[in-house]
C-alpha cells in the first residue's frame, strides 16, 4: 500500500504563501541540506499529488528546462485535481475530476511507491480531513509574514501530530516531518 507525504515550506505563522498565488518571497537562502533532501523525496516518489494553481506554477517553471530536477520532476506521474483545468501541457500529467479523497484512497491503496502532494493547500486540507496524508515534510522558515495563505485552513479538524525528525539547518530553516498520531501512540 502507497503513503501520501506532504511536502511543503511554511513560514512562522503557517502560511505557504503569501497573499497572492505564488508569492513565496518569504522563502529563505537556499542552503545545502534543501536541495538533496528535496532529490531525495522526489527520487522516491511514484508520482505528485497536486492542485490546478500548483501544477501550472510548476509547469511553467520546470517544463522546458534542463536541470535535473526539472527531469526528475516530468518523468513523475503527475496527479493534478481539477475541475476547470482542460487539458495538460506537462509530461505524464492526468487530470483527475472525481472527488480527491476518493481518488486518492483509490491511488494509496495500489502498489508503487509513495506519493507527495506539493503546495496546493486546498488538496492538503481535503487529503487531511479524510485522514489520507501519512507524513508531513515541512520546511519551517523563521518568518512572520503575518498575512497570506495559512497551509492548514483554519475551520478544520484537529490533526494531532508526532514528530519524526526536526533537523535545522544553516540558512535558518528547520526540517519538521511529522505523522498524524495513532491511537497507540
Amino acid at each position: 500500500m502507497r503513503r501520501v507525504f506532504l511536502f511543503d515550506e511554511i513560514t512562522l505563522d503557517g502560511n505557504f504563501q503569501g497573499t497572492r498565488n505564488w508569492d513565496l518571497d518569504f522563502l529563505q537562502p537556499s542552503d545545502r541540506a534543501i536541495g538533496p533532501y528535496t532529490d531525495q523525496l522526489n527520487g522516491n516518489s511514484g508520482g505528485l499529488l497536486l492542485g490546478r494553481v500548483t501544477y501550472e506554477g510548476l509547469a511553467a517553471a520546470f517544463r522546458s528546462q534542463r536541470s535535473r530536477t526539472a527531469k526528475v520532476l516530468t518523468a513523475l506521474p503527475k496527479f493534478v485535481f481539477s475541475r476547470t483545468l482542460q487539458d495538460s501541457s506537462w509530461d505524464h500529467t492526468t487530470i483527475v475530476r472525481e472527488p480527491p479523497a476518493r481518488a486518492v484512497g483509490r491511488l494509496k491503496r495500489q502498489a508503487g511507491k509513495d506519493l507527495q502532494i506539493v503546495g496546493s493547500g486546498a488538496l492538503a486540507n481535503t487529503l487531511r480531513r479524510h485522514g489520507l496524508i501519512d507524513e508531513y515534510h515541512l520546511w519551517l522558515n523563521p518568518t512572520v509574514l503575518g498575512r497570506g495563505k495559512p497551509l492548514f485552513a483554519p475551520g478544520g479538524p484537529s490533526t494531532a501530530l508526532r514528530f519524526l525528525e526536526v533537523r535545522p539547518t544553516s540558512s535558518g530553516r528547520v526540517l519538521l516531518r511529522l505523522a498524524p498520531r495513532s491511537a497507540g501512540t
